[in-house]
């Protein structure tokens, strides 16, 4: 059998302010992972994935929104491939919610 455990960092603040803007900001930062098995390893993988948006609410229920992050994640291995590096990204996003009240 083969577990993954992971130790990491964790911050999330949303703000609001006049007339219905929200900013949101997340950072996850990983510091260690190590993996049991046949495959066991550790290892310090120490990688900060972020997530920075902004959004206006708007009086109609629509809220077009616009965020920029990336994102970090830890890969097990299987015992013939060794240890595999982490898949990390980017992203951009613009959209539009609608809540009806």
């Amino acid at each position: 059998m083969t577990t993954q455990r992971q130790a990491g960092l964790y911050f999330q603040d949303q703000i609001h302010w006049r007339d219905g803007w929200i900013g949101t900001v997340n950072l996850r930062h990983v510091v260690k992972t190590g993996q049991d098995g046949v495959a066991a390893f550790k290892r310090d993988d120490s990688e900060t994935a972020y997530r920075v948006a902004l959004a206006r609410e708007l009086a109609n229920g629509l809220t077009p929104y616009m965020s920029v992050s990336s994102f970090f994640n830890p890969l097990l291995a299987s015992p013939a491939s060794s240890v595999i590096d982490p898949e990390s990204g980017e992203q951009a996003e613009v959209g539009l919610t609608y809540a009806p009240e």
